[in-house]
């Protein structure tokens, strides 16, 4: 999926049930930060202490390399793989399959990020996304 990074954010605890799960966007435009920018990373590992919930994050190609809708392409492809995990029951990350309640899952974003938020809601939404769960992260 083109060398697209996904974080995982878990709580350091829980009842051993499962949790919603949360994808979060980065910001600025498309253009600039990534998933090490120090107030996302921040939001981020406090969403996944207090909601309680796991938190992904995806760094997507950014612009001026890649125009848009690259970004929303490569967010949608994700949804697409998660969506395969939660049917199969089995991904690449074994704790994300046990652990996630993907009926329960949510996107977040701010500024630009809300606006891929969006988008990759109404294409995952349509139903037309392939499921594809042999590919990697």
């Amino acid at each position: 999926m083109h060398g697209l990074r996904v974080r995982m954010y878990k709580l350091a605890a829980g009842d051993g049930g499962k949790l919603p799960v949360l994808v979060c966007f980065h910001g600025s435009g498309y253009c600039i930060s990534a998933l090490e920018q120090p107030t996302f990373y921040t939001f981020c590992l406090r969403a996944a202490n207090e909601l309680p919930a796991i938190v992904l994050s995806i760094q997507y190609r950014l612009a001026l390399e890649h125009r848009l809708p690259t970004a929303i392409d490569d967010d949608a492809a994700f949804f697409s793989l998660l969506r395969g995990q939660a049917l199969l029951g089995t991904g690449t990350d074994p704790w994300l399959a046990k652990s996630g309640d993907f009926a329960w899952t949510f996107i977040s974003g701010v500024s630009a990020s809300a606006n891929l938020a969006h988008h990759v809601a109404v294409h995952v939404g349509s139903g037309q996304l392939v499921v594809d769960p042999l590919e990697k992260l």
